[in-house]
């Protein structure tokens, strides 16, 4: 039956039962009123429960769009043309798709394209940057092979993301590498979940309480994960009295290069039997440098320690617990930019064009109110 009609039933078996309640309190009616009030309300119990879970995901989202036109679709239960799992097209695409053309949905495009304030609130490092050539990553990671792509100013969530992980060795003596490269969706979604688009976007996992968490505490102990950056973006945010607009900056390798931020990796399986690798990035508290701006950074992993890190099999979380700490103040330099980065269209080399900054200019005083000062 359709999901539209079993909802109409049943919140017209709903309506006629709270009036059966209502009469009899209110206006003082037989108490046999209340056998029709618990029948309908009995009634409205089954019909709802007849309705699939995500068939009144959409119903519900479908509906409350006629009331609340202004709210996106994707917000609420996946709604929109042919959504696809977890609100992509074509899953099954992602990882031939170009890095550059991902695919994302139009409401969390919307949220993106806002200015700064949405990752800086919700998501520490909500963009980063790898701009570094194949040749260069293939060298870094110690990675047999990966294929070729341009380079990225301007990664955001959802995106497809080039991540690293242990290879598994089926047997002692095996020929195969010990990392393999591959692409997931940046924003993890744990394996227990029924429905994901009823779930947040999780594109960050704090340090400190990742071991505690449910969402995270497998994935840290079994399937820990780099992944390559040439730096991140950030905004410094100043008091909401003084009437400024946000500073983004780019926080770049002071000497050059790349580096790796911690990650944690999940394999998610959506109910149509489609699996997709999504991810999330590691943060603790910010060090000297990058204190200024915000009290997170992402978790650097240093070379030296990629073994260790992707090593689930004989680290356990407890052991690389060093590896979480925030890294050298002298690691990074902050370089303001423009505000383009702001909107994830825009996705070429001028975003990390460094800006002069002015100095800042109060805002006038409104004369509705006397003041000492």
């Amino acid at each position: 039956m359709n999901a539209y009609l079993l909802f109409a039933a049943a919140a017209l078996a709903e309506i006629a039962g709270c009036f059966a309640f209502w009469a009899w309190v209110r206006l003082d009616k037989p108490v046999w009123w209340l056998a029709p009030g618990m029948v309908s309300l009995a009634l409205f119990a089954v019909l709802l429960s007849l309705v699939p879970s995500d068939a009144a995901g959409r119903t519900y989202a479908g509906l409350w769009r006629h009331l609340h036109p202004r709210i996106p679709p994707m917000a609420l239960a996946g709604g929109g043309p042919d959504p696809g799992p977890l609100g992509y097209q074509r899953w099954s695409d992602l990882p031939r798709r170009r890095l550059d053309d991902p695919l994302r949905p139009a409401w969390l495009s919307d949220r993106l394209d806002r200015p700064e304030p949405w990752c800086n609130d919700i998501c520490m490092c909500g963009r980063y940057a790898l701009t570094a050539t194949p040749e260069d990553i293939l060298q870094f990671l110690s990675v047999i092979d990966i294929e070729d792509f341009p380079p990225r100013y301007n990664i955001a969530p959802t995106q497809p993301i080039l991540v690293v992980a242990a290879s598994e060795r089926e047997r002692p003596g095996s020929n195969l590498p010990e990392r393999r490269a591959l692409l997931a969706r940046w924003g993890f979604i744990p394996g227990w979940v029924k429905d994901a688009r009823d779930f947040p976007l999780l594109i960050n996992a704090r340090a400190e309480t990742a071991t505690e968490k449910a969402s995270f505490r497998a994935a840290m102990r079994h399937r820990r994960i780099l992944i390559p950056t040439s730096g991140f973006y950030e905004w410094r945010r100043p008091p909401k009295e003084t009437g400024l607009p946000s500073q983004p900056y780019w926080i770049r390798p002071r000497r050059g290069g790349l580096l790796a931020f911690g990650g944690l990796l999940e394999t998610y399986a959506s109910a149509d039997g489609s699996e997709v690798d999504t991810a999330a990035i590691l943060t603790t508290k910010a060090n000297a440098t990058i204190r200024g701006i915000h009290d997170r950074m992402p978790v650097v992993v240093p070379q030296e320690e990629f073994a260790r890190w992707l090593d689930c099999k004989t680290q356990e979380p407890r052991m690389v617990a060093d590896l979480l700490q925030p890294a050298a103040d002298d690691l990074f330099e902050a370089v303001p930019v423009s505000d383009l980065v702001n909107k994830v269209a825009n996705m070429g080399p001028e975003l990390q064009k460094p800006i002069s900054l002015a100095d800042p200019v109060a805002p006038p005083k409104t004369l509705g109110q006397m003041s000492f000062f």
